[in-house]
């Protein structure tokens, strides 16, 4: 598996934008990581649209956790949002927002998104 995710980045890296609509008709866990990894902002909108057509609760937490490396705003807006929500996803949520545990600021907000439903 890291020699795949390796090869996603490289891509990501040599291609940047380019690469992500290569990297989004290949929804496996490897490319989802690497996206998010990348921390290009459109790629948070390609992991949220894949997240829209899986049912698949390993992979939903995946493509979550995916989401949550980018440390994009918006993506820890949106997860904090399916915390509060308290539906299915909010305990998927809730663990890739784990990441993130040694950074003050984004834990303070993840336990005040926890602590408002």
């Amino acid at each position: 598996m890291t020699v795949r995710i390796e090869a996603a980045r490289a891509l990501l890296a040599i291609e940047r934008g380019d690469a992500i609509g290569f990297m989004r008709s290949d929804q496996r866990e490897e490319a989802a990581l690497a996206l998010g990894a990348s921390r290009i902002p459109a790629a948070v909108t390609v992991l949220r649209e894949a997240l829209d057509g899986v049912r698949e609760q390993d992979f939903r937490g995946v493509l979550l956790r995916a989401i949550s490396a980018s440390r994009q705003d918006a993506a820890m807006e949106f997860l904090i949002e399916l915390v509060r929500r308290d539906g299915s996803d909010a305990v998927l949520a809730y663990e890739a927002l784990k990441l993130h545990r040694e950074s003050p600021e984004i834990w303070r907000r993840v336990e005040e998104g926890r602590h408002s439903i």
